[in-house]
């Protein structure tokens, strides 16, 4: 049940953000051709709502990169939103030439994409990087249980041979030294892979 729930969860957000970045190429492209900055403004606003709807998606991890738009929208998209709700020209406002303006309206398109794609490009790099991180530990987990069995089955071996030949003391003397040399080794791997692993986890 609560696995539905999320999967509907899931898809609300998608569709959400499809319709978002629908409205901002029907916007932006009718008001770049029709000239009509208001209609520009709003293909703006469908942008940061896509954007703003990726970062409350999974908040505790976008965090940063929603604050970024908040402050994004404070300073720079605020007076072109208010101004189409309001129905005023203002773009007049600065005195600047409509060339101005439109390149102004440009660069913020530009930054709005741009910021979402790298929000995007990132957090699947840094998810590959973690998968990679727990394939390490999961290989020298494996590799540790391999130490242990082999040395396990040395031990077995061992008391075996001295059991089925214990009248050649040369050759349980020699197997003992074997046997020593072995756990040894095996102590010494993993004290390097406990040490390891303690300093992975802090990173």
């Amino acid at each position: 049940m609560d696995e539905s729930k999320m999967k509907r969860k899931i898809s609300s957000w998608t569709v959400l953000q499809s319709i978002c970045m629908l409205g901002a190429l029907i916007s932006i492209t009718a008001g770049y051709w029709s000239q009509s900055m208001n209609t520009f403004a709003l293909g703006l606003l469908f942008m940061y709502l896509n954007s703003m709807l990726f970062a409350l998606k999974k908040w505790n991890k976008r965090f940063v990169f929603g604050m970024l738009h908040v402050t994004f929208f404070t300073f720079l998209l605020s007076r072109p939103i208010i101004g189409m709700f309001r129905g005023t020209k203002w773009w007049n406002a600065s005195s600047q030439q409509a060339e101005n303006i439109w390149f102004a309206l440009g660069l913020l398109f530009l930054a709005l994409i741009s910021l979402f794609a790298g929000g995007v490009i990132i957090e699947k790099y840094d998810d590959r990087k973690q998968k990679s991180r727990m394939k390490a530990k999961a290989a020298e987990r494996s590799k540790d249980k391999s130490l242990v069995a082999t040395s396990i089955i040395m031990c077995v071996w061992g008391v075996y041979h001295i059991l089925s030949d214990t009248a050649d003391r040369a050759a349980f003397d020699n197997w003992t030294r074997k046997l020593l040399r072995i756990l040894q080794w095996v102590s010494k791997q993993a004290s390097r892979y406990h040490t390891y692993n303690c300093l992975f986890s802090q990173v």
